[in-house]
Order: C-alpha cells, then structure tokens, then sequence
C-alpha cells in the first residue's frame, strides 16, 4: 500500500472516530431540555417586585437630595448662611421658599436671574419662573404634578430652619453627620417655590407614620435624608421618635449611639 492510501485512510479513521454518536447527542438535548424546565420553575416561583421599588430610582432621589444639599453648602459658602425657610413681606406673609435661593447653585442661573424677589412665588411675572418644572427637587418615584417638590426643610426654633432666620453651619453644635438638613415628604402637595415645609412640632416623630403627614416617601421601608455634613442616606422606618428629634435637633448636645 502507498503512504498517500495509508495517509488517506488514516484521515478517513480520525474523522469517523470523532463523529458523536446518537446517544450523545440524545444526551446533550436531554440537558439543555431539562435546564430550560429548572428555569421555567424558577421563574415562575420568584418573588415579584413592583418596578416602582427598583434601585433606580430610589438612587435617583438619593442623587437629588445630594445634590440640593451641596446647593445648600455653597450658598453658605457665599453668603455664610443657609438660606431662611421663606422669605416674608411687610405684613409677615412668607412670598417664597429657600429652594427658589439655590436655583444659582444648580445650573439654572437663568430662572435665578429672572426672578423678582420682592414679589411673590405665584405672581404674575414669577410664574414665568416658578411654572418650570425643576427634576432635581422631586423623587421619581411622586406622581402627579411635577412642579410639586419632595424634599423640605423641617421648620423650629432648634432644627437647621428658623422660617424667615437663616442658620449658620457654627450654630449646629451636634456632629454635622448626625443633624439632619432636609427630609423627602411624599404627597404634601406644595410647588418647589412656595413657602411650604414641615413643622416640627406638628408633624409625627416617625417616619413613614399612617394617616398622617411627615416625613414620608414612596420607598418602600424608609425615607431619604441629608445631612449638615453634605451626605444623603436612608432612614429607616425602625427609627425611633427618640432618634429622630436627636436627629433633627442641631443643638441638644446628645449623641446618637451606633449610629453610621
């Protein structure tokens, strides 16, 4: 015989002997069958979880009230101050509210420069302003009208929110990582340029608290805050009313065991 016929049927031998058999390829089917069974069971058996409460846009709220509270910063930095809670006229009305100060400190210098300060938030010429709709100061997750704002200012003699007296950071004595600036509200219903916040003294020391306005949100199991210090967290609807008011009063001196 010739090498070219040895070479041939050596060829010929390797290419049968790597053919796969029927049982084999029975075999592959059989797996990927019953993996795509195993899947389906899973499937069909995991917990469903409404879009709503996906991280998204839970992380989104988180971003808005960090970036409202480094506005907040910088305007102090400027002016050494916080803004007041509301600005009020000669008869001691408030016209407008201290989100209307940082429109400078989140890129909407335009809105800021329009704006007729010894006016009104709803007047004539300022709705031209006010009727704009600001994302940074709504949750995504609030439906309705999305001129309403989230996020407020807890109003009281010994919170960071005096109304119409602005604070100054050297006021906050507490840990600025444990004194809280600014709470979400969900549903309050108040436009981000009117004079609407909560009071401390009217509002529930619990978060999420049923039937009853406060400090609320559409996150499932707690609320966002920020803090003097610049971060923003969650809170937990576990927290204690004791914790709470140590949280959102600047100047009580008590510290807040194993907090983080």
């Amino acid at each position: 015989m010739s090498i070219d016929n040895c070479d041939a049927n050596r060829n010929e031998s390797g290419r049968q002997d790597r053919k796969p058999t029927r049982s084999y390829i029975g075999n592959v089917a059989g797996v990927i069958v019953l993996l795509v069974i195993l899947g389906a069971i899973w499937w069909d058996s995991a917990p469903t979880r409404p879009i709503s409460r996906s991280p998204a846009p839970r992380a989104k709220c988180l971003n808005n009230l960090k970036n409202i509270t480094l506005a907040l910063l910088m305007y102090h930095d400027r002016y050494k101050s916080f803004p007041p809670a509301y600005v009020a006229d000669e008869q001691g009305r408030p016209m407008y509210s201290w989100r209307v100060f940082l429109l400078q400190f989140l890129d909407r210098q335009d809105l800021h420069r329009e704006f007729h300060w010894d006016e009104p938030w709803d007047s004539p010429h300022n709705r031209s302003v006010t009727d704009q709709v600001i994302e940074v100061f709504r949750c995504p997750e609030n439906d309705g009208d999305p001129t309403r704002t989230s996020y407020f200012a807890v109003i009281g003699p010994n919170t960071a929110w005096k109304g119409a007296v602005p604070t100054r950071l050297d006021e906050i004595t507490d840990p600025h990582d444990q004194t809280i600036l600014l709470v979400e509200a969900s549903g309050a219903g108040i436009h981000w340029a009117e004079p609407g916040d909560l009071e401390f003294d009217r509002i529930p020391m619990q978060i999420n608290p049923e039937n009853a306005d406060g400090i609320s949100s559409e996150h499932q199991g707690s609320v966002t805050i920020s803090l003097a210090n610049g971060s923003a967290r969650a809170l937990s609807d576990s927290t204690s009313s004791e914790t709470l008011r140590r949280l959102l009063e600047i100047d009580d001196g008590e510290m807040i065991e194993g907090w983080q």
